[in-house]
């Protein structure tokens, strides 16, 4: 087997968590077996390395799936094919985004309030706040303002009682992996009468 380039799928620029990273070449089989060895420094100032199985796809792909990158900052993170040949490319990280807080805790039903997300790393994510009820789950648009900032607007079908608000992003090989990054009580309340 020939290994030409290593590459991230979808034409992405930044890695993160199980993105697809492709071994690109000529005469990859089944029975010539590849792997990828990912290296980054951790938040203790430590190496950390994975190493990844790649699987077949055909004589011409092979594929790796990164580890769990729990990064706070944008790290480089390198990629090294280990088999028949060597070849190794560097990628900066896509951190993962951090939610700290939630302002106000509570809102009014029928209203549009407002709900202001405070964190970090938001930028270029895909972040959506879902509003959990019992069994029922709504879903709010995630405005991001900043890095640091960003906001949704409660979903009017919600009824006054205490609720859950999630804040989730999704990540992951062709973005399928959602993950829970805070959940907050929250408190729904009736509308103030007019009289």
């Amino acid at each position: 087997p020939v290994l030409a380039s290593i590459v991230l799928a979808d034409s992405r620029t930044r890695i993160r968590s199980h993105s697809m990273v492709e071994l690109l070449g000529h005469q990859f089989s089944l029975e010539m077996p590849q792997s990828c060895k990912f290296t980054f420094a951790n938040s203790l100032s430590s190496t950390k390395e994975h190493i990844v199985k790649a699987v077949f796809f055909s004589s011409t792909k092979m594929v790796c799936l990164a580890p769990d990158l729990p990064l706070a900052a944008s790290t480089p993170v390198t990629v090294e094919a280990l088999g028949h040949d060597h070849l190794a490319e560097t990628f900066d990280s896509q951190p993962l985004p951090v939610v700290s807080s939630i302002a106000p805790p509570t809102g009014v039903a029928n209203a549009g309030t407002r709900v202001n997300i405070m964190g970090s790393n938001m930028l270029h994510q895909q972040l959506w706040c879902r509003f959990v009820t019992g069994a029922t789950q709504l879903d709010a648009s995630f405005v991001v303002e900043s890095s640091e900032r960003g906001h949704c607007i409660l979903p009017s079908a919600l009824t006054p009682e205490n609720i859950i608000l999630e804040v989730i992003s999704i990540a992951g090989m062709n973005d399928t992996l959602v993950s829970v990054l805070r959940q907050y009580d929250f408190v729904v309340v009736a509308a103030p009468e007019i009289t």
